[in-house]
């Protein structure tokens, strides 16, 4: 249980010192969204709904990754062709 919760908390770190550096595209396994989408959840309540699936299961659950946060000049270097998310909409790279 103390695994999944520091790995829980740890990628929200990440999540967060990403956002604080520009990296405001998200990239899924399918999709690109705006970091905010509606469709993601926040980082927060991802994490408070993570703590109450622990409870639930006496610990026998895995964190599951947010996704990654990148900039736009990151993925045009790239040549990120991924798919953008019909909700959010981000801005075209």
């Amino acid at each position: 249980m103390l695994g999944a919760r520091l790995r829980a908390r740890q990628d929200v770190e990440c999540w967060k010192a990403n956002l604080a550096a520009g990296r405001t595209y998200a990239r899924d396994e399918r999709r690109l969204h705006r970091w905010n989408c509606a469709t993601l959840g926040t980082v927060d309540d991802r994490l408070a709904q993570f703590e109450e699936v622990l409870k639930d299961t006496g610990g026998r659950v895995d964190w599951t990754s947010l996704p990654e946060l990148h900039s736009a000049d990151e993925l045009r270097r790239r040549g990120v062709q991924t798919q953008r998310c019909a909700t959010c909409g981000p801005d075209p790279l």
